[in-house]
């Protein structure tokens, strides 16, 4: 529509600009106006598009190997990621493979915007294994890698609340950067991006903003040659004591509290001047109709706060775990029919 509207003005301006030749130029200067206001607003719209990007789940169930090669495409994704730096199975006639010079030839199914994330674990010492298991040079071959993402919640305590400290600590992963480094230029990455932070079941209610990157991009600093960190990756979900909760703390009225926290916790990112990705949100306690309303006010946050959040991806395409359910974007783990949010973030 856009695009439309962007032709149909570029049309007036021109045969305006005929007709009022040699009339005012107050006229043709308020019609140059109007199109500089109407390709603002478009390229704003057109922005979030573009940024828009999927995570695959299949937590608790069995996910067929065709979704997650032909979901972007449903979604309209640019871009997408599992919690693995191997790429998802793609079947192409009777042919299923994870070798990457043979899913290459499978372009019909290839997935684009592949996001490799290198390590989903929860302590530094099997993050350093799966940088030894990259090790030497992958080949990377015929795969459009638009990131490389750094580890999954490293200040999560994820569940054992007996630790006192994050399950990775910032100093440690600043020592380790340069391996993600190496696979990023490897694997030709336009981006590193940084450890992706939660924003709840985190260790100590230090750890659940940005003190935790602060610590980290402070380390970073310190190296010879400093770190690279292209941008910063955060996940958030709206405050709650646990999953079992039935009251959804965004539900009704309370929908425009959370969306302040979500607003004040992306702003606590914005002193590092680097982009911001989002690669993670959702209401886990929501209903369908709930978490299609949740989905419509971030994104209009995140469609006002364009030159903070660069990138955003929404969990999860697929989910078969209970406490999540209402977050998929499809109705089931295999099949094509959307959820009310599935289908809204479609046609974002």
């Amino acid at each position: 529509c856009c695009w439309l509207l962007l032709l149909f003005e570029r049309y007036l301006v021109i045969s305006r600009g005929i007709i009022f030749l040699n009339g005012s130029n107050i006229m043709r200067f308020n019609l140059i106006l109007t199109l500089l206001l109407v390709e603002t607003v478009c390229m704003e719209t057109l922005s979030v598009v573009q940024h828009k990007g999927i995570s695959h789940c299949h937590m608790g169930a069995p996910l067929g190997p065709e979704s997650n090669c032909k979901d972007p495409y449903d979604l309209n994704a640019s871009w997408f990621y599992t919690w693995s730096h191997n790429p998802p199975n793609c079947t192409s006639g009777s042919k299923t493979t994870t070798k990457f010079s043979t899913i290459a030839e499978n372009t019909s199914v290839l997935p684009k915007g592949w996001a490799p994330l290198i390590c989903d674990g929860v302590n530094i010492s099997e993050c350093t294994a799966v940088l030894a298991f990259l090790q030497p040079k992958r080949d990377w071959k015929g795969w459009d890698i638009s990131a490389v993402l750094g580890p999954n919640e490293p200040n999560a305590q994820h569940g054992n609340s007996s630790l006192q400290q994050p399950g990775m600590k910032a100093a440690d992963m600043a020592n380790l950067w340069h391996e993600f480094e190496r696979v990023a230029k490897e694997a030709q990455a336009e981006y590193l991006v940084s450890p992706a932070l939660a924003s709840c079941d985190c260790a100590g209610g230090s750890y659940c903003d940005s003190n935790w990157m602060e610590e980290f991009l402070s380390n970073c600093s310190t190296r010879q040659p400093p770190c690279r960190v292209d941008a910063i990756a955060v996940h958030w979900y709206p405050p709650f004591t646990d999953y079992n909760n039935t009251l959804d703390p965004c539900s009704g009225p309370n929908l425009q509290v959370c969306i302040q926290l979500f607003k004040d916790y992306v702003h606590s990112f914005a002193k590092f001047n680097k982009p911001l990705w989002l690669t993670e949100f959702c209401d886990p306690l929501s209903t369908e109709e709930e978490s299609l309303q949740f989905m419509k006010a971030i994104m209009q946050v995140i469609s006002e706060e364009a030159s903070l959040i660069h990138r955003y991806s929404w969990f999860s395409a697929r989910i078969g775990m209970h406490d999540f359910r209402n977050c998929s974007l499809y109705t089931d783990i295999s099949g094509t029919s959307k959820s009310l949010a599935g289908e809204y973030y479609r046609h974002l």
